[in-house]
């Protein structure tokens, strides 16, 4: 395969990739979700003979649609704490390295090459 198929190949993949994320993170994703919940759990509850199910599948539903709003603040805080983290642990960190090449900066996992002092 040639090089404009396979960057052909991976543009459509992140078109498809960035959709995907659109949809996870959209209102209208988590308005159907809360709905959905909603029904489930006044199934349950009326299957189970509960008192006041209508009512009382708002609490779920309620928690699940809190959950999705405070969540974007705790990950951002998580990204911003894990991203510091990485870039603070060099993988030349603690040897004679004077070079390190990594493809994320100095915070690397994978694909870093350290090349020691001359």
């Amino acid at each position: 395969m040639n090089i404009e198929a396979e960057i052909l190949k991976i543009q459509e993949r992140n078109r498809r990739v960035e959709a995907d994320k659109a949809w996870e993170t959209s209102l209208a994703r988590k308005v159907l979700v809360a709905i959905g919940t909603y029904f489930v759990v006044v199934l349950v509850m009326l299957t189970l003979e509960l008192d006041r199910p209508m009512i009382g599948a708002i609490i779920p539903t309620l928690g699940f649609l809190l959950s999705t709003l405070g969540l974007n603040f705790f990950k951002n805080l998580w990204i911003r704490h894990h991203q510091a983290g990485a870039k603070s642990q060099c993988c030349c960190a603690g040897t004679k390295s004077a070079v390190c090449k990594c493809s994320d900066g100095c915070g690397c996992d994978t694909d870093c090459t350290c090349k020691e002092n001359a």
